[in-house]
Parts: C-alpha cells; structure tokens; sequence
C-alpha cells in the first residue's frame, strides 16, 4: 500500500474543501417531501417537473385499461412480476416532458436496477392482431429517456423506444450519446441505424402486449439494456437484452466516439412522450417502476437501498494514519434515490484489527478520531435512510504507524 500523508494540516483543508463541494452541489437538490396533497398533481409535483406548457394529469394508484388484466412487469432480478396499477400520466401535447427531480447518482446505475418502467396504456386497443401498424393504431408512438450530466450539461445518454411500423406487436429501442449521436440497436447481433429499428421487444404502443417496457443503464460498462428483447423469433417471454455497448467498436457507427461515461458524479433524468398524433387528445402511459422503486401507491412508498460512494482515489490507495493525529475520514457520499443526498446520516465504526479473528471496537459514529497505537484499522461505514432502508456497508481497512514520513 503507498503510504501518504493523513496529518491534520493536510488532510483536514482537504475534508473542508470537499464538503463545500458537496454543500455546492446540494442546491441541485429537490428533496421530495410527504405531503397531504389536496390531488395527485400536487403530490407528485414533489417528485416531477412538467417542462410542456399543456397539462399533465398525474393518477395515483392508476388503473390498468379495460382491455388489460395485469401487466407483466420486470424487476430488478430480472424475474417477472404482475403489476395492476401505477401513476398513471396524461398528457395531450406532442413532445411533453417530464423530469424526475432528484439528481441520479450515475455511479449507482447497474443493469441490474432499472431505470425506468412504464407501460403504454392506451385507452381503446388496435382491432389488429398482427402486421404492419399504422398511427390510426395508438395514441403516441414514441417515449425518449434522458440522462444528462449536471455538472457538464453536454454529456448525456439517451434511450429511445418507439412503436414498430413492421409489427403492430413489437416496439424497437435504440441508444445514443453525446459522442455516438445516432440512434441505434441491436438486432441479431448487428448494430441497426435506423428511426424505425433497432432492438426489438414485445412490448407495444398498440394495446396488443400486456408487457411493460424496462429501460436500463450501467455507468460501469456504459450499456444500455432493456426488458423483452427478441432477439429471436422463436424466443418470446422475458429477456434482458443489450440494446448498446457504448466502449464496444462493434457497437459504434462511422463517425462515432467511445462514451466512457460521465465526468460528474450527477445525472438528470427526464422522459419525454413524442410523436402524439391527436394532439388535444389524451395519451395514457402508467410508470411503474423508477430507479428499482415502484410506483403502484397512493404515495411514493421508500422500499429502495441507499447506496455509499467512496472517492474513487481511495479505493487502492488509503491514507495511511499517525499515531496521535486526528485522522479526518474520506469524502464518503450518501446518497438516496428518493431523498438525494444524505451523507449526515452516515455512520463511522472503527475497529482495532488484533488479529484475522479478532477486533477491538474504538470509536464508534464519528466523521474522525484520533489513533492512539499503530496497526491496522477497520472502519465499517453504514447508512440508513429515512425510511430505514439500509445500504450495503463500507468496510475499509487502513494502517497507522508512529510516524508518517512528510509528503514528496
């Protein structure tokens, strides 16, 4: 382990400076509130931001239509699940936009926690069972996902699923980015460019599915995936599949650029409803899942983990302690999906390491302490959420010796 120096002159105007970054970083914020709303628009105005000038209805607790049982919704295991209600969202106005007002933490997206989850619910289904579609066969025919960087605006990743012209049963979902502009997808092993292909799911906007769409990304392999893919005609029923593979060459176009991910910690993420071919007639869409967290209640119910974010430059390379000088902890990140961030309710356990079996308890829930014999340490970091929900702990191990050799 490279040993550098943890003594109060240097490491304490480090923790100050990055805890004015993040109180900076904090009015981006809109942490959602439970209110006793006098209607759903104004409870989930809590949660989401209508950039269109026409009205949006948000219905708690929406039912599904008619013509629909259930829905078959994916989780985040990847399993299936039914579904019979979520926040119903109607809208009227092409190119209505919605954005979910808590900043994401891009480094706790997996492909395994989805993005988002919806299901277009159009209130009369198509009277066809198979071939081509046309408009006069649903309300809208295309929801745009975006994720856009906060602390640089011009980076983004955004994902679209839009009604198949060829197949009044399939949609397609195509992926682009900042550096590979053009949408695209995969079909059968090959990379699609095309506004009305890509990756095809059995999931529709013609009311002949009863699938709900899942959108996911992973910020460590920068890839989109999503829920149903059919890949292969003879393969129906629940499929995660790779839409595109951002760091793939394979995956890129002429003229494309790797996307690496995003230099900022935080993302926005908004959904926009296109392509509404009678505008000042309602379209329908349930969400039913945002980030893991369903939202088939009257209120937005908290059952989601937190996640802990440890600073990158430490995740090889611990400072090492002196004995007899306070020891700041790292610049650990708390950080909820539904409350944004909550580092105060971090908690700090350290131990003594006495041997592989054995350890003494020394300080307990303090953001620093002050070692008073060299060895090795243990710091266990925990974090709950308002809900009490936990996140997975931290646990770090680092060493203290009598005397820190000065910095280089």
């Amino acid at each position: 382990m490279k040993k550098r120096s943890v003594l109060i002159t240097t490491l304490s105007i480090v923790f100050i400076i990055c805890l004015s970054a993040f109180t900076a970083l904090g009015g981006f914020f809109n942490n959602a509130k439970k209110v006793n709303a006098k209607d759903n628009n104004e409870y989930w105005s809590n949660y989401f931001t209508v950039a269109n000038h026409a009205p949006v209805t948000f219905t708690s607790n929406a039912s599904l239509p008619s013509w629909a049982n259930n829905v078959t919704s994916s989780t985040v295991t990847g399993s299936n699940s039914t579904v019979y209600n979520g926040l119903g969202v109607t809208f009227s106005e092409n190119d209505t936009i919605i954005t979910y007002n808590t900043p994401i933490l891009v480094e706790s997206l997996t492909k395994d926690r989805v993005l988002i989850e919806y299901f277009v619910a159009p209130t009369n289904k198509t009277t066809k069972t198979s071939g081509v579609s046309s408009e006069s066969d649903a309300e809208f025919s295309r929801v745009t996902v975006r994720l856009q960087g906060v602390e640089n605006p011009n980076e983004y990743v955004e994902i679209s699923n839009v009604r198949a012209e060829t197949d009044v049963t399939l949609s397609w979902v195509n992926a682009r980015t900042n550096t590979a502009n053009t949408f695209a997808g995969i079909k059968k092993g090959e990379t699609v460019v095309s506004d009305n292909n890509g990756t095809p799911i059995t999931t529709a906007f013609t009311g002949t599915r009863t699938n709900a769409t899942g959108l996911f990304y992973d910020n460590a392999s920068s890839s989109v995936y999503t829920s149903f893919a059919y890949y292969d005609e003879s393969a129906f029923g629940y499929k995660k599949g790779l839409v595109r593979d951002f760091t793939s060459d394979g995956n890129l176009l002429d003229g494309d650029a790797e996307f690496s991910g995003f230099t900022g910690k935080y993302a926005t993420l908004s959904i926009t409803f296109n392509e509404v071919y009678h505008e000042g007639s309602e379209s329908h869409v349930i969400l039913t899942k945002i980030l893991g967290q369903s939202l088939n209640g009257t209120t937005l119910n908290d059952k989601t983990a937190p996640f802990i974010s440890m600073p990158t430059e430490y995740e090889k390379d611990i400072p090492v302690g002196e004995v007899n000088h306070v020891y700041p902890f790292w610049n650990v990140l708390g950080y909820d999906a539904i409350e944004g961030d909550i580092s105060s309710k971090l908690t700090y356990s350290v131990r003594y390491v006495v041997s592989e079996s054995k350890t003494e308890l020394f300080a307990d829930n303090d953001v620093y302490f002050t070692p008073t014999k060299a060895g090795t340490y243990r710091v266990t970091i925990s974090l709950k959420d308002s809900s009490s929900n936990s996140a997975e702990n931290k646990v770090v191990e680092f060493s203290v010796v009598e005397k820190v050799d000065d910095i280089n």
